[in-house]
C-alpha cells in the first residue's frame, strides 16, 4: 500500500465512503432534465475524480518507488481493456458518440476506483462504510413503503422521495435495481454480524453493532417486498459462498452467526407472507411462473435471443461500447428470420451483462473479460485450498460473497451499468486481490514495474480525471439548460436553450431529440409545415443513430398521417413480419 498520508486518508475515507454510501439515496429532481440518474452520477464520480486528480499528481511528482504506489497485474490487464475499448470505434460501428463518451467515463471510473482502494483503502474503513450503505438500504425501505403506501406526497415540500407512488423501489429507480441494493446490503450486514457480533464490541462498537443488527430484518423485509427474483436468489449465493469459507475456515462461531442470519431471512420471508399478502404474493406468482415457464426465463428469451443476432452482426469487432441499446431494433429484425414466434419488444439492456458486452466489445473485449474473471476465480478456489483450517481474512470473506453476489445477479439484470452499484466491485476486487493475489509480482515483469511509466500513468489519471470533471460539469449545465427549456412556454426560448444545450456533447443526443419534438409540437400549433417537416427530419435523423420504440412509434404515426409512403416502408421493418399492412394510395 502507499505510503500513508493523514491528508490523502481522511480524504480518501471521506470520498470512498460518499461514492459508495449515498448515491442510492439521492436523485436528480424537477432542477434536471433527467430527473433520477445524473446526480447520481455526480455523487459517485466526483469524489473519485478529486482523488484520482490528487494521486496522480504525487505519483507523477514523487514517483510510485519513493510512496510505494503499485498496480497489479489484474489492474494492468484491466488496464488493457480500457485502452482496447478507447481505441474500438476506430474499426467498431459506433452510432452515438455521446453514449460512448458516458459509457468510457464510467469504465475509466471503475478501474481508476480500482487503484485507488489498492493503494489507499484500509482493510477496517470496511466496517464503517458497510455500516452507512445499511443505513441508506433501509431508508430506501422506508421511502418504497411511502410509496406503495401512495404516501409520497406527505414528502413533497422536502423533495426527499422519488415521486413514484404505487411502485416500490426507493429512490433506486427501478424495482430490480432497489433488490440489488437491498440484497447488498443485507449482505453486508450479515458480513458485519458474523465479523463482530455483539459481545465482541464496546462503546460505539457496540452501538454501531446493535443497530446493525436492526438494520438486517428491515433490509430482509425490503428484499421480498421488492419481489426481484434476481436479487433474492443473488444474495443467496452470497450467503452460499460465505457458508463455504466460514466452514473450511473452520470458524465455529461465526458458522453459529450464519445460522442464525439464515434463521433471520426465513423468519423475514414468513413475516412477510403473513403480512404482507398483496407483494408476498405477487413474488410467489413470480416464482411460479418462473418454474411453469422456464423457457422464456423470466420473459428475457426474446431479448437473449435478438442479442445473440446483435453479437453475431459483428462477432469480431462488436458494436462499440454503450452502443447495444441503439442496435437493438435492427437486431431484432434479423432475430424474427429466425424465431418468427418471438414476441416484439424493446430494451435498452441485453439482461444479461455477459451477452451485452460480447455484443459491444466483440471477440476480443469478451475473451480478455472472460478470461480475467476466469484467471480470478481459478486463483480463489486454489486459496482456498492453500488456507483452509484456518480463518479467512475478513477482507476476502466479504469481497469474494459480494463479487459472486453481483456475478450472478449479471447473469440477470445490469448491475454493471448503474455506476452506484457496480462502484463497489472495484473496491471487492482491490481488498481480495491483496491476499488472493499478493504472490503475483509484476515486478518481475520490468515495463509493467518502470518508474518513468508509473510517473506517466499518474499524469494520465490526473489529465483524464480533470478532463472528466470538465466533461460532466458541462453535462449538467446543459441538462439543466433543457430543464429551462421545456418548462419555458415560449418556442423561440426553448428552441434557443436546446440548442444551446446541443454545445454540450454529454447531453447532445437527448438535445437533438427534443429539439425534433419541439419543431413538430411548434409546427402542428402553428399549422407551420416547414417547421414539422423540420422536426420530422431532425426526429428520422436521431432515430437512425439512436432507434427507440417511442421514437418509432411517432415516425410511423407521422409517416400514416402525411402519406409518406417510402418512409413507411422504411419503418416498419422495425416491426414483426405479418402484424402490418401498407395500403397503397
Amino acid at each position: 500500500m502507499m505510503e500513508r498520508s493523514r491528508t490523502l486518508d481522511g480524504l480518501f475515507l471521506v470520498s470512498a465512503a460518499i461514492s459508495l454510501a449515498l448515491p442510492n439515496l439521492i436523485y436528480s429532481g424537477v432542477f434536471f432534465f433527467q430527473t433520477l440518474h445524473i446526480m447520481k452520477w455526480t455523487v459517485a464520480l466526483v469524489p473519485v475524480a478529486t482523488m484520482a486528480i490528487l494521486t496522480g499528481v504525487v505519483v507523477a511528482w514523487r514517483g510510485s518507488e519513493r510512496i510505494g504506489f503499485r498496480v497489479d497485474l489484474f489492474g494492468w490487464i484491466w488496464f488493457a481493456l480500457l485502452i482496447y475499448v478507447t481505441v474500438q470505434p476506430m474499426w467498431a460501428p459506433v452510432k452515438s458518440i455521446p453514449t460512448f463518451y458516458r459509457e468510457w467515463f464510467f469504465f475509466a471510473s471503475l478501474w481508476g476506483f480500482y487503484v485507488l482502494c489498492l493503494n489507499l483503502f484500509r482493510e477496517n474503513w470496511l466496517r464503517p462504510i458497510l455500516w452507512l450503505a445499511s443505513l441508506n438500504g433501509v431508508v430506501n425501505v422506508f421511502f418504497a413503503e411511502f410509496q406503495v403506501a401512495n404516501n409520497v406526497n406527505l414528502f413533497a415540500p422536502l423533495k426527499l422521495i422519488l415521486p413514484t407512488p404505487g411502485n416500490y423501489i426507493g429512490n433506486t429507480g427501478q424495482q430490480n435495481m432497489l433488490g440489488l441494493w437491498l440484497a447488498i446490503t443485507a449482505l453486508g450486514s450479515i458480513f458485519l454480524y458474523l465479523r463482530h457480533g455483539l459481545r465482541e464490541t464496546e462503546g460505539w462498537g457496540r452501538f454501531f453493532a446493535a443497530t446493525n443488527l436492526i438494520f438486517l430484518p428491515i433490509l430482509l423485509w425490503g428484499l421480498w417486498n421488492s419481489t426481484s427474483r434476481s436479487a433474492i436468489l443473488s444474495l443467496m449465493v452470497g450467503v452460499s459462498l460465505l457458508a463455504l469459507m466460514i466452514a473450511l475456515g473452520r470458524d465455529r462461531a461465526r458458522l453459529r452467526r450464519l445460522g442464525l442470519s439464515a434463521i433471520l431471512i426465513v423468519a423475514v420471508l414468513g413475516a412477510s407472507v403473513f403480512l404482507n399478502q398483496g407483494r408476498s404474493g405477487s413474488l410467489i406468482a413470480k416464482s411460479v411462473d418462473l418454474v411453469k415457464n422456464a423457457d422464456t426465463v423470466g420473459g428475457r428469451d426474446g431479448i437473449w435471443k435478438t442479442s445473440w443476432a446483435m453479437a453475431m452482426e459483428e462477432p469480431v469487432k462488436g458494436m462499440g461500447l454503450g452502443q447495444f441499446k441503439w442496435n437493438y431494433l435492427e437486431a431484432q429484425r434479423e432475430a424474427f428470420s429466425l424465431y418468427p414466434d418471438m414476441k416484439w419488444q424493446y430494451t435498452n439492456w441485453a439482461h444479461n451483462e455477459y451477452l451485452q458486452w460480447y455484443c459491444e466489445s466483440g471477440l476480443l473485449g469478451f475473451v480478455i473479460l472472460i478470461g480475467l474473471a476466469l484467471w480470478w476465480i481459478v486463483s480463489f478456489f486454489l486459496y482456498l485450498h492453500r488456507h483452509k483450517g484456518s480463518p479467512f481474512p475478513d477482507s476476502v470473506l466479504w469481497s469474494a460473497a459480494f463479487l459472486f453476489l453481483i456475478w450472478f445477479d449479471a447473469l440477470w439484470t445490469r448491475p454493471f451499468h448503474r455506476i452506484e452499484n457496480s462502484l463497489w466491485m472495484p473496491l471487492a476486487f482491490a481488498l481480495a486481490n491483496r491476499e488472493i493475489l499478493a504472490e503475483v509480482a509484476v515486478g518481475k515483469i520490468r515495463f509493467l514495474g518502470n518508474p518513468r511509466g508509473y510517473r506517466a500513468l499518474g499524469v494520465m489519471m490526473a489529465s483524464v480525471s480533470l478532463w472528466g470533471l470538465v466533461y460532466l460539469g458541462q453535462g449538467l449545465v446543459g441538462d439543466v439548460t433543457l430543464r429551462k427549456a421545456v418548462s419555458s412556454k415560449s418556442a423561440p426560448i426553448q428552441r434557443r436553450l436546446m440548442e444551446k444545450a446541443y454545445g454540450t456533447l454529454m447531453v447532445r443526443d437527448v438535445a437533438e431529440r427534443q429539439l425534433a419534438y419541439h419543431y413538430i409540437a411548434y409546427g402542428e400549433a402553428a399549422k407551420d409545415p416547414e417547421a414539422l417537416a423540420e422536426g420530422l427530419n431532425r426526429l428520422l435523423v436521431a432515430f437512425r443513430q439512436q432507434p427507440t420504440a417511442e421514437d418509432l412509434r411517432r415516425l410511423l404515426d407521422w409517416a400514416g398521417k402525411l402519406k409518406k409512403q417510402d418512409l413507411l416502408r422504411y419503418l416498419v421493418t422495425y416491426l414483426k413480419p405479418g402484424t402490418y399492412s401498407i395500403r397503397k394510395e
